[in-house]
């Protein structure tokens, strides 16, 4: 399956039992809006990533997500602010055209 780029980011990927094909998790030393800004630094340096939509989620601004789209795939990435308010949680979810495909009974 081909995903957007997820090099370079703080914090590790989750396994296990929360894992899924297209989702990934990881936790994040950086507060909400660094780690925010961080993930959109990096997704400007990828030629083919567009934003398409990116905002908070919650009047608190304690959610914020966006949603990338590059040719063949798209991303949604959620940042949440950690319990206490020291770093933060990012999951990010991706489908290709093959994972669309097989979804709708066509792969």
């Amino acid at each position: 399956m081909a995903q957007g780029p997820n090099e370079g980011r703080e914090g590790e990927a989750a396994a296990g039992d929360d894992a899924a094909p297209g989702r990934e998790r990881y936790e994040s030393e950086l507060g909400l809006v660094d780690e925010a800004s961080r993930i959109l630094e990096e997704r400007a340096g990828v030629a083919d990533s567009v934003v398409v939509r990116s905002g908070y989620l919650d009047l608190s601004g304690k959610v914020w997500a966006c949603v990338l789209q590059g040719e063949g795939y798209v991303e949604v990435l959620m940042v949440s602010e950690s319990p206490g308010g020291a770093g933060s949680e990012v999951v990010s979810w991706s489908m290709d055209v093959e994972d669309a495909a097989a979804l709708a009974g066509a792969g």
